[in-house]
């Protein structure tokens, strides 16, 4: 059974990435390390001395240190930012025979956690990374002048193996290598479905309620007659709904209540980057169901479409995403470590289930 406060899913995870690393008597430094889950683990199963969690969070850090008080755990929390210009407090930077570990830092942050390591010359790198687009480093969205919300951040291979190689991304091009998904129960795959239908719908419905309210693509119903019917053919080369609005925020409540009520949501998300806010918020006074049906038999046509070219695209998920890992590992190996890469667990535990073992030079594998 999972200790206590620890789901059983991130249990799974945890017992599975933890019975995979060699049994040494290290010190512990876990990056990302929300409630600390993982170095409990690796505490329990004397797999380390102690443990330091790096967070953010100042919710999960005070959560972390209740557990494990609770647990009388030699392990210890730093709220601090591991993406900013210091990262590592000086516990961490005095301890270099240690064992850096991380579980599902998503993008950057893993990243971020490698290349720190390989800087103090730890004894051991133990990381499965996760969401590669997620946290573009710093200094590559300076440098390319964007935010680091932008998706259009170029990529840059951390081996030089890697920096040789032809292929170029940028940051939302890695969102392919993570769309794998674990066995979800079953309501949760049918509201999934549902959620993408429907902000495919808005987005029809939308383009139609922007055209009604500033008759756009009016056309006569009779020859010579006054223009009232809308030409949805001119109508739907009109701009959608930014993207943000088809693929950020929770909209969980608002997919149990109703099309309407999600279409409400939606129209309040990014008020300044809709076309007209105002517009919206009439045609929703102005609500008809015959309307928003005939968008969503638009939208779910559009889904079956989009499943059948997913088809094809998630043929080059898992080789894209050994492609970044294995850039890590020749980063690694570059550096003196001996590199070992092995699936930790099932994907029905974890579709993110590659690890990446580096034991440094300083310290034999054990066997």
């Amino acid at each position: 059974h999972p200790p206590f406060g620890m789901p059983a899913k991130k249990w799974e995870q945890v017992s599975a990435f933890t019975a995979a690393l060699p049994t040494r008597e290290l010190p512990c430094v876990e990056w990302c390390a929300g409630k600390g889950y993982l170095s409990q683990e690796l505490l329990t199963r004397g797999a380390a001395t102690s443990s330091i969690c790096l967070e953010i969070d100042p919710v999960l850090c005070r959560a972390g240190r209740t557990l494990a008080s609770r647990a009388a755990l030699p392990l210890s929390f730093v709220q601090t930012d591991v993406l900013g210009p210091s990262p590592l407090p000086p516990s961490v930077l005095a301890m270099p025979r240690a064992s850096h570990v991380a579980l599902h830092a998503c993008g950057d942050l893993h990243r971020q956690m490698i290349q720190s390591a390989v800087k103090l010359g730890v004894a051991q790198v133990a990381a499965a990374p996760c969401c590669y687009h997620k946290h573009p480093a710093r200094v590559d969205t300076a440098r390319a002048g964007l935010t680091a919300e932008c998706s259009s951040v170029p990529w840059r291979p951390l081996s030089e193996a890697a920096r040789r190689s032809k292929l170029r991304f940028n940051y939302d091009d890695l969102k392919l290598a993570a769309v794998g998904e674990c066995a979800a129960k079953r309501r949760d795959e049918r509201l999934r479905a549902r959620e993408v239908t429907w902000r495919l719908a808005f987005a029809a419905w939308h383009r139609r309620a922007y055209a009604r309210v500033h008759r756009i693509g009016l056309r006569p119903q009779q020859k010579g007659t006054v223009p009232r019917v809308i030409d949805w053919t001119t109508a739907s080369r009109l701009r959608s709904v930014p993207l943000p609005i088809l693929s950020q925020g929770s909209s969980s409540s608002e997919i149990t209540t109703g099309f309407r009520a999600f279409c409400e949501w939606a129209a309040t998300r990014g008020s300044n980057s809709l076309p007209d806010q105002q517009a919206v918020l009439l045609a929703l006074e102005q609500w008809s169901e015959k309307e928003a049906g005939s968008c969503l038999r638009i939208a779910e046509a559009q889904a079956r479409r989009i499943a059948r070219l997913e088809l094809v695209r998630h043929a080059y998920r898992r080789p894209l995403e050994l492609w970044l890992v294995l850039d890590l590992c020749l980063f690694l190996e570059e550096e003196g470590y001996n590199v070992e890469l092995r699936q930790f667990c099932d994907k029905t535990i974890s579709p993110r289930n590659l690890l990446e073992l580096e034991i440094g030079e300083i310290a034999a594998m054990e066997t």
